[in-house]
């Protein structure tokens, strides 16, 4: 099993002096996008074979980890396995395995999935400035 999960430092004082009815919606949102703009880094780096793995990756997809937690937060990943082997940690974290082919033929498949979110990085600031709108939104009601 190859998961992530992101913490926003700070994220539990702040809601427990602000009203749930505030926050939550949004909250829920901004982890969906954040969700899915990791997810889909994700997809664009894994290492193709079959496309299983690729496939796996986001909300509802057979093998898929998406998981809410309770008080604000999102695990994603995939449960790719063949024969007890996690295919998805091993080409994430080996430097023994490399792309066969397309853009990173022969490149290092190292990263594909613990880096997402940083390669996901300017998409998730978007998705918190649209939570700060929607907070402010909310706020006025």
């Amino acid at each position: 099993m190859a998961d992530q999960f992101v913490k926003i430092e700070g994220l539990e004082e702040v809601l427990r002096k602000v009203s749930p009815d505030l926050y939550e919606k949004p909250l829920a949102r901004f982890f969906n996008r954040a969700g899915i703009a990791v997810t889909n880094e994700q997809k664009g780096f894994a290492a193709v074979d079959t496309g299983r793995m690729r496939a796996s990756l986001g909300e509802g997809a057979t093998e898929s980890i998406w998981e809410k937690i309770r008080g604000g937060g999102l695990r994603i990943g995939t449960n790719v396995n063949e024969r007890g082997t996690s295919y998805p940690r091993i080409l994430d974290e080996s430097p023994r395995y490399h792309y066969a082919a397309g853009t990173r033929s022969g490149q290092q498949t190292m990263g594909w999935f613990s880096r997402a979110p940083e390669r996901a990085q300017g998409n998730i600031d978007k998705a918190v400035s649209t939570l700060a709108t929607d907070i402010g939104k909310e706020w006025q009601r």
